[in-house]
C-alpha cells in the first residue's frame, strides 16, 4: 500500500484515498513480485534531503553508491523511512540513533 500510496493515489488524508489504495494494491500485488514491489519502494520513498530513492539518499548523505554503504550506514537510510524529517540527522541525531538501533535489532533478527 506504501507503494501505491506514494506513487499513484498520493498522502491526502481521505477515506477515498484509502479506498484507492485497499482496490489498487492486490491489482499491483498480481502483477508484480515482492522484490518487484520492493524495488520500487526503494527507488520512489522519501527519504529527506530532497533525496527520492536509496541511492540518492546515500549520495546526498554519505557521497557514495548505495552499493559501498556499510551496514550502519545502511541502518541510518532504514531509519529514514519512518520519518526523514522527524528523524532528520542534523536536526534529531538522538531520535535517530534511537530508530537506527531499533532497525539494526531487527535487522539482526
Amino acid at each position: 500500500q506504501q507503494v501505491i500510496k506514494n506513487l499513484l493515489v498520493g498522502d491526502d488524508l481521505t477515506f477515498e484515498r484509502k479506498m484507492r489504495e485497499m482496490v489498487l494494491a492486490p491489482r499491483v500485488e498480481k502483477l508484480l513480485s515482492k522484490d518487484e514491489i520492493l524495488e520500487l519502494y526503494l527507488n520512489y520513498v522519501f527519504l529527506g534531503r530532497s533525496s527520492w530513492g536509496v541511492e540518492m539518499a546515500s549520495r546526498s548523505y554519505f557521497g557514495k553508491s548505495v552499493r559501498q554503504l556499510s551496514v550502519s550506514e545502511g541502518q541510518m537510510l532504514a531509519a529514514l523511512t519512518k520519518g526523514p524529517n522527524y528523524y532528520h540527522p542534523d536536526r534529531y541525531p538522538d531520535r535517530l540513533a534511537e530508530r537506527r538501533l531499533y532497525v539494526g535489532q531487527r535487522m539482526a533478527e
